[in-house]
């Protein structure tokens, strides 16, 4: 059975996308297919290419060192993925906390995403 079939993407440099659909449409499943982030029995075919490197080739330890650093995904039930309690952008500027950047340039990163997201 497959669950999404001929997703074809090309995102350039610095650019931020949401993708949207029905339930059930497969955006959490291409998401987490870019990260490497499926089950075990799941099978991604094709390529997946990042600053020329095929990600699907690439060994799980170079991955990890990609996550959340250079590729992140929300996945689409904000309740389970974003703390209610807590700012959007501040949960947001965790991603860069492992970045050798201050914290204005922290929230000018931020603010820069979000505003793409949101605007």
């Amino acid at each position: 059975m497959k669950a999404v079939n001929k997703v074809s993407l090309n995102i350039r440099r610095g650019e931020c996308i949401g993708i949207i659909g029905e339930t059930g449409s497969g955006k959490s499943v291409i998401g987490q297919s870019v990260l490497r982030l499926l089950a075990n029995n799941a099978h991604v075919n094709g390529s997946i290419y990042f600053h020329g490197t095929d990600l699907l080739k690439m060994d799980i330890k170079e991955m990890k060192k990609i996550r959340g650093k250079e590729i992140s995904l929300i996945p689409q039930n904000p309740a389970k993925s974003l703390n209610p309690v807590l700012k959007n952008g501040k949960q947001v500027i965790e991603v860069f906390d492992n970045k050798n950047i201050t914290l204005p340039e922290k929230r000018k990163k931020v603010i820069s995403i979000m505003s793409r997201l949101f605007f």
